[in-house]
């Protein structure tokens, strides 16, 4: 009986340890701030995946590049944006007017084209590589 109780409670230990983070965190002992990883969200409210879309509307969408597990909010890093459907998210530059044609922008206002419902991938990617992805689901 003793032995079953001791090992559910190291199962229970190691389970709550790895739960609450304790296993692979980042504990940035000596290491850069080097973005590995990219958050994209709404300007405003929270941000499902697939985030939805009215045809004929924008969206702001913001990226947060991280150096680790936990995503630096406060961090101001451009990276350059992507649609994977073009017609479906148009991308424009920030100040949602502008049409956009690359360079790198913290922001990047998103159309919601097309004339039925559809995905589109947007991807923020930093000057080292490290990339995020939202989906956009346009709908009428």
């Amino acid at each position: 009986m003793r032995r079953v109780l001791r090992i559910a409670a190291a199962t229970a230990l190691i389970v709550g340890v790895s739960g609450c983070g304790g296993l692979g965190v980042n504990f940035r002992n000596g290491s850069s701030n080097t973005a590995s990883q990219v958050a994209i969200t709404g300007t405003s409210g929270i941000t499902p995946n697939p985030y939805p879309l009215l045809i004929g509307h924008t969206v702001l969408l913001v990226a947060h590049p991280s150096a680790g597990n936990v995503v630096n909010y406060g961090v101001s890093e451009p990276v350059r944006w992507d649609s994977s459907n073009p017609s479906v998210g148009t991308l424009f530059q920030p100040d949602c007017v502008t049409p956009y044609t690359g360079g790198y922008f913290t922001t990047i206002c998103v159309f919601g084209g097309g004339s039925g419902k559809a995905n589109s991938n947007i991807d923020g990617t930093t000057a080292n590589g490290a990339i995020g992805t939202l989906t956009v689901a346009v709908t009428n």
